[in-house]
């Protein structure tokens, strides 16, 4: 498989050379999406698409084979197709005719991208429902969800992250209080408890990175819409925290730019004025201030994962507040004017900001 680029009208191409342990992915993900838009050509009124069916296109988990070369083999791109098509059946409703012992068993052979399909197949199957047995079988492939003494089931990174937003869908404009407690907790939190084990194939910056965004989108399909009508929340601030990761990431000494009483984040370019926290209060009343905290106090501490906790806040905050017309969202998820202070955003900042601004 060869990937290259070519800029403009230069004649210059380059070659991107994956590394052994990415070339596996290059073709099982490709596959899993094939797998999904093939289910999504089946209309969601079809009623012939029972258990039976689901069974008999299952393709034997019992039998998956090493990868020759870094690349995978016939077996394993068929498990990811197969895979990829649960989560289309489940986008259509169609997996609520799978039975719970079905389920157990794809679960049971932790193939990744199986795993994936399964819990998130499941959860969109059975969205906005919070049922009960749903809500236990993607407990247990989240650690956050798990009492504190449990033991480690060793998910992979992929499935902890499925888990999430799965748990977003089931809850759906729920508003649980647990559920957005724990959620708040690995966004906003100062350690969250429900990081994946690492996984040697990737870094632990793009492991925490994609768990900090699970749980961003997660809490924001739980309050999906609700803005002040968020009932019996209020307490948890749960606005203000996550505006503090939206105008001042922690870990991240501001300094004063000048712009009368404005404070310039160094990390992203976040401008906020201090005066101008909802309903008049500081932010230091839901978080030390920024210079109290040691560095390293803070999950995030590092460019790339304060960057992913912070664009996980905003989508939280645009999704909760969508087609509200919240005036004051629509404040703190605007651009400057200037150009200059524009260039002090991170572009993924900037584009979440405009994209959540409008939702």
């Amino acid at each position: 498989l060869r990937v290259a680029a070519r800029f403009g009208s230069s004649k210059t191409t380059l070659d991107y050379q994956p590394a052994p342990t990415e070339v596996n992915d290059l073709y099982t993900w490709p596959t899993f999406h094939k797998g999904v838009a093939a289910a999504l050509s089946i209309s969601p009124d079809a009623t012939s698409l029972d258990n039976s069916w689901i069974l008999l296109n299952q393709v034997g988990l019992d039998t998956p084979s090493k990868s020759t070369m870094g690349l995978p083999t016939e077996t394993n791109l068929a498990l990811a197709a197969h895979a990829g098509l649960l989560f289309g059946l489940g986008l259509n409703r169609h997996l609520k005719h799978m039975v719970s012992w079905q389920a157990f068993h794809y679960l049971a052979v932790k193939h990744t991208p199986t795993s994936v399909g399964v819990l998130l197949g499941l959860a969109a199957a059975y969205r906005g429902t919070v049922d009960s047995t749903i809500a236990r079988l993607l407990a247990v492939h989240v650690p956050a969800l798990m009492p504190p003494n449990a033991s480690d089931l060793q998910h992979s990174p992929s499935t902890i992250v499925a888990g999430l937003i799965g748990t977003g869908l089931l809850y759906a404009e729920s508003c649980h209080r647990r559920t957005v407690e724990i959620l708040q907790q690995e966004v906003t939190g100062p350690r969250p408890v429900g990081l994946p084990v690492p996984d040697p194939t990737v870094t632990q910056d793009d492991q925490s990175e994609s768990y900090a965004l699970g749980a961003g989108i997660a809490l924001g399909l739980v309050t999906l819409a609700r803005g002040e009508r968020a009932t019996g929340l209020a307490d948890l601030k749960l606005v203000d925290s996550l505006r503090v990761w939206i105008d001042d990431p922690p870990g991240y000494s501001g300094h004063n730019s000048g712009n009368s009483g404005m404070v310039q984040n160094t990390a992203f370019g976040s401008y906020l004025d201090p005066l101008g926290v909802r309903e008049n209060q500081s932010l230091g009343a839901v978080f030390p201030p920024t210079h109290s905290r040691e560095p390293g106090s803070v999950l995030g501490s590092t460019p790339k994962l304060t960057l992913a906790r912070t664009t996980a806040a905003i989508w939280a905050l645009a999704m909760m507040y969508h087609r509200t017309n919240d005036p004051w969202v629509v404040q703190v998820l605007s651009l400057p004017n200037s150009s200059y202070r524009l260039k002090k955003f991170h572009p993924t900042v900037a584009l979440l900001r405009s994209l959540g601004r409008w939702l």
